[in-house]
């Protein structure tokens, strides 16, 4: 084998374009765009000699192109709610969805943050499994409002924060 050559398309199903041609067995594509499928080929390059004629013939076969999807980040978590069956004076319990894009990525965590509105104090984020789809914010103010948004994460980036649901505590 003298070489390795590797072809990708622009993203958009048009014409292949050469990104590889060398030995090395490992090869990193750069400045793919997000959520685009590209086309991917290679081929094994072994040049023989023709020994009646002494001429170079590179002899190229491209396998068949394969499909990668590019990952894009996640969507955002749906129906952040408080959950008003489950009252505690200094708590309040949050409940959501799954997102219903994972953007091709496995999702890693989920991202709380809590800002008090009645003391104008800075958000908090809490960082919770992936698995969870519910939270209890402990230490709460009796009779204060909260304002808690959601946002999950996976390894290419993280959702949006959803729209802030207000919450009052111990109400």
């Amino acid at each position: 084998m003298t070489g390795y050559i590797v072809q990708i398309d622009d993203g958009l199903g048009g014409p292949f374009t050469q990104v590889q041609n060398s030995l090395s067995l490992q090869l990193t594509i750069s400045n793919l765009r997000s959520g685009r499928s590209y086309r991917i080929k290679y081929a094994g390059r072994n040049i023989v000699y023709d020994q009646q004629n002494m001429f170079n013939c590179d002899k190229i076969h491209f396998s068949d192109s394969v499909l990668v999807l590019t990952a894009i980040a996640p969507g955002v978590p749906l129906a952040l709610a408080h959950n008003t069956l489950l009252r505690y004076k200094t708590a309040a319990v949050v409940t959501w969805s799954q997102p219903i894009e994972d953007g091709g990525s496995p999702l890693i965590s989920y991202v709380l943050s809590i800002a008090c509105l009645t003391t104008s104090s800075p958000a908090i984020e809490y960082v919770i499994s992936s698995a969870a789809f519910d939270y209890t914010f402990t230490g709460l103010t009796s009779g204060y409002q909260y304002s808690i948004m959601i946002k999950v994460c996976s390894l290419v980036g993280d959702s949006e924060y959803t729209d802030p649901i207000l919450v009052y505590a111990g109400v």
